[in-house]
């Protein structure tokens, strides 16, 4: 076969297979997905995390391995979070500052909409937890923490997606488990009303 017949060839060839499939959908996620990813809490990440508003309860522990409890509001400031007390942001009563890095969790939550699926997501931010001011039932020294933001969406990450937290300890290697937790929901605003509209006056 003569070589200037070779390109004609494979231009026939590619006009018959049409044209090229498009590059898959960054966000969409995919059915059986499952990952666990170190990651940098990046200034993307941390500017998400800034419009989620924390609501629910810390519990201290005491003594004969009872509890105490608040219920407490948070709100991320840059890679921190400052916990306050409900109803009162001046009074503040714990500081939890998440380290560098984060480990990202999602899974396929079995439930699809339309051809794309959905995944359960954790954002898991280890840091120190600090118990501060007057009302905190007990005043413990700094201790490890870790921070859990649950939801479901797909691979982009919005504020929407997250709407519980979990807070626990992180007990040294050989220590009790004991301290403050907590735990409670992102407390998204409500979308606004629709306009009320009235029947046209005859």
């Amino acid at each position: 076969m003569s070589p200037f017949r070779i390109p004609v060839l494979l231009c026939l060839l590619s006009a018959l297979a049409g044209p090229l499939p498009a590059a898959a959908c960054v966000c969409c996620a995919g059915g059986g997905e499952w990952s666990e990813t170190p990651k940098k809490l990046d200034q993307a990440t941390i500017e998400v995390l800034q419009h989620l508003p924390l609501a629910g309860r810390l519990m201290f522990p005491g003594a004969n391995n009872t509890e105490q409890s608040l219920a407490i509001a948070g709100r991320f400031d840059g890679a921190t979070v400052v916990f306050t007390l409900e109803g009162d942001s001046k009074e503040a009563v714990a500081r939890f500052v998440a380290q560098a890095d984060y480990e990202s969790f999602m899974s396929d939550d079995g439930n699809r909409r339309g051809v794309e699926g959905a995944l359960y997501k954790e954002l898991r931010l280890s840091g120190t937890l600090e118990v501060t001011g007057t009302k905190a039932p007990q005043r413990p020294k700094a201790a490890r923490a870790m921070l859990v933001l649950q939801g479901r969406g797909n691979h982009c990450l919005k504020p929407d997606d997250l709407d519980h937290w979990t807070l626990r300890p992180l007990p040294r290697r050989g220590t009790a488990s004991r301290g403050v937790r907590g735990y409670g929901d992102v407390a998204h605003p409500s979308p606004p009303a629709p306009p009320e509209t009235k029947p046209p006056t005859p």
